[in-house]
């Protein structure tokens, strides 16, 4: 059943990409250093902006081929999934990290 490994792959990547999200906008609002705090918010506002047919796009042509031999089946790779959403999940665990001047 198809359906299976969908949900089964999206679990896995919440998973790795909801800490590593939080774990972001802690550092950005609490932790980075106010030199940084401005180029890094930008960056993440950036590539939450990029749609996901994008980063899938690129997943598939040049990180697939990439990993093809470290990790099999890479098409259907929870690991990508997580790192093409951790942006979103970094600007939405942040309202703080906004590109507006503090």
């Amino acid at each position: 059943m198809p359906i299976i490994g969908t949900l089964v792959t999206s679990a896995i990547a919440m998973i790795i990409a909801v800490p590593v999200g939080i774990g972001i906008a802690i550092f950005l609002t609490e932790l980075c250093p106010p030199t940084l705090k401005r180029p890094i918010g930008i960056a993440i506002e950036l590539l939450a902006g990029i749609p996901s047919i994008i980063y899938g796009i690129w997943g598939f042509f040049v990180l697939v081929p990439a990993i093809k031999n470290i990790i099999d089946a890479a098409g259907d790779n929870p690991v990508l999934a997580a790192i093409f959403a951790m942006p979103r999940r970094a600007r939405i665990f942040s309202p703080r990290a906004s590109c507006s001047r503090s």
